[in-house]
């Protein structure tokens, strides 16, 4: 099987047969264009593929993952919003637990030469590996203990956290209160009477406080910023 060399940030060398790095999309394509693999009775390719963004360490994981999964299908394309669901849900095999025995260092540089790479597999290994660590955590201090994050976080900043995830709260038990109304009401007369807007008119819905994206930063700011 003909191999193909890849250089890791230090200069190293790394040899690999070519059926098994592509498992990335980018080096696949890098290597057709290159057209490297062609002729079958070379052993190694002189050709070598420098990828600077990755570590010795992240370099050699990478490639024992294309190793253990080289006869794995593509994984299928999900719906958008059901990825962050299958990342919780998703079991992981023995086989990878044990390849995921590593420093937390390796573990974001592989994600990022994961989603650099296009290797999408080892992505989703990766993401959900952190989503289960995050769930175990539960809560805000045990997270940032377990990833090593500084709580840079004020007492002014901790209050103000504080106000706008129970304005949130509050504003979500409203709804639930108005929608509870709205199914035990009977119906009225209709026009005017009944308070419907006339043809021709419309009525505004009440804005509920914050806007996309806040449950996030709610979110984020508990926990912190990283060192």
């Amino acid at each position: 099987m003909v191999k193909c060399q890849l250089q890791c940030q230090s200069g190293k060398v790394f040899q690999v047969e070519i059926p098994i790095i592509q498992k990335s999309v980018i080096i696949k394509n890098m290597i057709e264009d290159l057209g490297i693999g062609k002729d079958e009775t070379i052993e190694v390719e002189e050709e070598i593929i420098p990828l600077p963004n990755l570590s010795e360490a992240c370099m050699a994981k990478m490639i024992e993952w294309c190793t253990n999964h080289k006869d794995d299908p593509i994984p299928p394309s999900l719906a958008e919003g059901e990825e962050d669901l299958a990342m919780f849900n998703d079991e992981i095999s023995e086989q990878d637990q044990e390849f995921l025995k590593m420093e937390d260092s390796t573990l974001f540089d592989l994600i990022l030469a994961a989603n650099y790479l296009d290797i999408k597999g080892l992505l989703d290994l990766t993401t959900t590996h952190v989503a289960h660590l995050i769930v175990e955590a539960r809560t805000p201090e045990a997270i940032r203990k377990r990833f090593n994050i500084k709580n840079d976080l004020t007492p002014e900043d901790l209050k103000k956290i504080e106000k706008e995830a129970q304005t949130w709260l509050d504003s979500d038990s409203d709804d639930e209160g108005k929608s509870g109304d709205k199914k035990d009401s009977k119906p009225g007369p209709s026009g005017a009477e009944s308070g419907e807007p006339r043809p021709g008119t419309s009525r505004e819905e009440p804005m509920s406080p914050g806007g996309p994206g806040e449950e996030e930063e709610i979110l984020m700011g508990a926990v912190g910023g990283h060192d």
